[in-house]
């Protein structure tokens, strides 16, 4: 797998592509949660700790256990090579491809 945004990839080459969001442990989501989450799981931020003392997103960001999401977007392409994209070039590619696919006439 490579991943490095500063190759130029010709998306008329692409055999199917895939959109996803990882986490800082390699966690992977279709859609990016809603709600805060600890190694992919989410939970309410309003609902207290076992201590009774401190709510769950509290003691989340005291102990740096939240997940922090990044796009990605994978391009298979012929001859079994592949090509992921992370952050915003993830999404614009994504868009672009997504358009050329299906917005033809």
């Amino acid at each position: 797998m490579i991943s490095n945004n500063r190759i130029v990839c010709d998306l008329n080459k692409v055999q199917w592509a895939r959109f996803f969001y990882r986490n800082q442990y390699g966690n992977i989501v279709n859609v990016k949660p809603t709600k805060p989450t600890v190694r992919a799981l989410e939970f309410d931020p309003d609902e207290m700790h076992i201590n009774g003392i401190e709510t769950l997103i509290s003691n989340a960001k005291r102990f740096n256990l939240l997940d922090h999401w990044t796009p990605e977007v994978k391009f298979q392409l012929t001859a079994n090579h592949s090509l992921t994209y992370t952050g915003k070039k993830a999404v614009s590619l994504w868009k672009e491809w997504n358009r050329r696919m299906f917005n033809k006439k």
